[in-house]
């Protein structure tokens, strides 16, 4: 049987999924602020280029201070960063709040899957096949 903070995990993952909004609404955003088409390709350029440096970066300080706080506070960054999407009225807002994606993802992505290989390793038999 699985531990239950892992099911807790995975159930409040399930429900914040559900919740996750589609990257193309950042897009049709952008564009209600008058970023130009030709610059779409680009603001993703700065999303990757973000998450990409910011990742293992944030992936040692998981390591630091735990998994846990990490991820408690990439959910309410996240949060913080679509409601601001929302009230984003300029175009320099829109850039930075790419870049400020980019650190979501750089903050989430990998040290969900280490939270996961660290609970499952636990439980024997189960390899940590889930990354």
């Amino acid at each position: 049987m699985l531990d239950a903070p892992f099911i807790l995990f995975l159930i409040a993952n399930v429900f914040l999924s559900l919740g996750n909004s589609s990257n193309a609404f950042l897009i049709l955003r952008a564009r209600e602020v008058e970023i130009a088409v030709y610059l779409i390709p680009v603001l993703w350029v700065v999303y990757n280029s973000v998450c990409t440096l910011s990742s293992p970066v944030l992936g040692s300080l998981s390591d630091k201070i735990g998994r846990k706080p990490v991820i408690i506070t990439s959910f309410l960054y996240y949060a913080a960063v679509y409601v601001l999407f929302g009230f984003a009225t300029g175009k320099w807002m829109i850039w930075a709040l790419f870049g400020a994606y980019g650190i979501y993802y750089g903050l989430s992505e990998g040290i969900f899957k280490a939270y996961v290989v660290d609970m499952v390793e636990k439980e024997k038999g189960l390899p940590p096949t889930a990354c």
